[in-house]
């Protein structure tokens, strides 16, 4: 069975989503479509609106087939580490192609990728060279400026998360092929609706002001019950626990924390007293060198106690979570399970040492809202059934 692989976080689920699935299938004559999917926190350093297992549903329901979560250590990182994490998963799962979103389909992705793979020495002499107060995005536009001889920009967060993976699968002995989508009608954080498609940004804004009728208009119908059933959770929902972690740590143990850089525990520590939200709290950080998706992934660091060593010991270990299957995915599993190299995970145990950062972070997640159920322990992959 031919394979397509997708890169995502359905957060939330929405008709754009459908409409990649679709294009993914059309474009690669896919018989499967597996998604490597952000767990409870996604990239941006936020817990999801919707827990994995709703998340993953909603996408089992609307055309995909398997459904693997994408372990902590790469999901809540920066574009590298998130890519490189999605790919060696899709790679090892025996994907023959990724489809993935881009605000530039004019980019040959497949010929970049070989390119930043021969030119990694000196993108990583200059990531040290160019100055501290240039964040990453910027230093990266820089550098390929430098490389190319032109015009170019990671600005966008679609087309920086592409040229990520891009990069990542030229790294791989046996490089999966790129199959880039335009983004339909709306961009990444565009908030108004246009038709019957609006952003993951967008449709979270509509749930805050509780605007379900404008939400029914930009969602797969077969996944309306979730808004009417589900409590939502949204980032501000972590603040009152941050506040607590922040206040009751020293300043050692707030430096410890992953990406706590050049002294930010003194401010966050000065600072957490006189804000009044995880809003105001990251504005009050945020500089040309910290961006506000920095300053946000560390704050769920914090939230979790994510140490260096966490996330180091995390990466060194890939694991295949199942989230769910449907007929064909549990037909692709069964033929192909023994060539896999990772950890096949579709039951946490209490002796599964490899998921022990996405065990914290799925206990913390429980917190943020009453009824919650367990997102670890005695869960089993749903089973949807497919035609």
């Amino acid at each position: 069975m031919k394979t397509v692989g997708l890169i995502v976080e359905y957060n939330p689920f929405h008709n754009g989503h459908l409409h990649h699935i679709r294009m993914a299938k059309r474009q690669t004559d896919a018989q499967v479509v597996i998604a490597v999917m952000s767990g409870n926190f996604v990239q941006r350093g936020t817990p999801a609106i919707f827990d994995k297992w709703q998340r993953a549903e909603m996408a089992l329901k609307n055309g995909v087939d398997l459904m693997i979560e994408l372990p902590f250590a790469s999901a809540v990182a920066s574009a590298d580490y998130f890519a490189s994490g999605a790919v060696k998963l899709l790679s090892d799962l025996k994907c023959e192609a990724i489809c993935f979103g881009t605000d530039n389909q004019q980019l040959d992705y497949q010929s970049f990728g070989q390119l930043a793979v021969l030119h990694q020495k000196r993108i990583d002499k200059r990531l040290i060279e160019l100055p501290n107060n240039l964040n990453y995005p910027a230093k990266m536009t820089i550098i390929w400026q430098e490389i190319l001889g032109s015009d170019y920009s990671f600005n966008t967060p679609n087309h920086l998360l592409a040229m990520g993976y891009a990069q990542a699968n030229a790294r791989l002995e046996h490089p999966m092929q790129l199959v880039p989508i335009l983004r339909e009608k709306v961009d990444f954080h565009q908030l108004e609706r246009i038709d019957n498609f609006a952003s993951a940004t967008a449709i979270r804004e509509m749930a805050f002001n509780e605007q379900f009728s404008e939400i029914k208009q930009v969602v797969p119908e077969n996944i309306w019950q979730y808004y009417e059933n589900s409590k939502l959770i949204f980032s501000e929902a972590i603040f009152n626990l941050l506040k607590y972690r922040i206040l009751s740590a020293s300043y050692q143990e707030l430096a410890n924390i992953h990406q706590m850089k050049e002294g930010l525990e003194y401010k966050l520590k000065k600072n957490i007293s006189t804000v009044h939200s995880l809003n105001e709290l990251i504005e009050s950080l945020k500089s040309k060198r910290y961006t506000y998706a920095y300053l946000s992934r560390l704050m769920t660091y914090i939230l979790i106690n994510v140490s260096d060593f966490d996330m180091q010991e995390s990466r060194k270990q890939p694991f295949i979570h199942i989230l769910g299957f449907s007929n064909r995915g549990r037909s692709y599993l069964k033929t192909h399970k023994n060539q896999f190299n990772f950890p096949v995970l579709s039951k946490i145990g209490r002796a599964e040492e490899i998921y022990n950062l996405d065990l914290k972070a799925d206990s913390i997640y429980q917190l943020l809202a009453d009824g919650i159920s367990s997102q670890s322990f005695g869960r089993v992959p749903i089973i949807i059934d497919s035609d």
